[in-house]
């Protein structure tokens, strides 16, 4: 299945245009997002995952994104603070991370709305 993402031409005036690690991390994340609604087992739960959430952790993005936990823990306290991401803990291990204009901009809607990129 081949899946691809919306991007506006405004994040080129986006602080994380300029932060390659920041970059490369956002636009990970924005792929690894569920696209749709799906429920997850979590730790013996069942929980549903909205659409532009993502269920991980420091451990895991880590590994999968080939960057220390430190970067990558980092690029995320940065990505929440501008309003970006939002994160929920979830047990003892887990996070639940939510790209906060995801279905706005990633939507089917996305192709003829003008965004901003401290927006997405």
């Amino acid at each position: 299945m081949e899946r691809w993402i919306s991007l506006h031409e405004k994040l080129k005036e986006h602080w994380v245009f300029n932060d390659h690690n920041a970059l490369r991390i956002w636009l990970l994340l924005l792929w690894d997002a569920n696209y749709k609604n799906i429920k997850v087992r979590i730790d013996g739960q069942l929980m549903e995952v909205k659409t532009g959430q993502y269920v991980t952790s420091i451990r895991q993005l880590a590994m999968r994104y080939g960057f220390s936990r430190y970067i990558i823990s980092k690029v995320l306290d940065d990505l929440e603070k501008d309003g970006m991401i939002l994160r929920e803990p979830i047990g003892r291990t887990w996070t639940l991370l939510t790209i906060v204009y995801y279905a706005k901009y990633q939507g089917k809607q996305a192709k003829n709305e003008k965004c901003s990129a401290s927006d997405s």
